[in-house]
């Protein structure tokens, strides 16, 4: 995973590029290529161009991840773990 992360970090804070060579899908897709995030055949089939919007979170998908909504107010069950701890200290 650190090769992922790896990746992301060399993009800094340099804004998003044209739309068909470098959007958010591409660069995510980037670094699931450096996690070893397979893109088989059924991925291509399914998901279609690293470049076309919403095919990394589908390719994620196909590879067992678990998407958290934009939005969510809580994680989805299982994930509970990374739940903030709230307290009083």
């Amino acid at each position: 995973m650190s090769a992922a992360v790896a990746v992301l970090h060399g993009f800094g804070a340099k804004p998003l590029g044209k739309v068909y060579t470098d959007n958010c899908s591409s660069r995510i897709n980037a670094a699931l290529d450096a996690a070893k995030i397979s893109e088989g055949f059924l991925y291509r089939i399914l998901c279609g161009n690293q470049l076309i919007p919403g095919s990394a979170g589908c390719r994620a998908t196909l590879a067992g991840m678990t998407p958290i909504p934009r939005g969510s107010r809580h994680l989805p069950s299982g994930l509970e773990q990374f739940e903030p701890i709230v307290g009083p200290w």
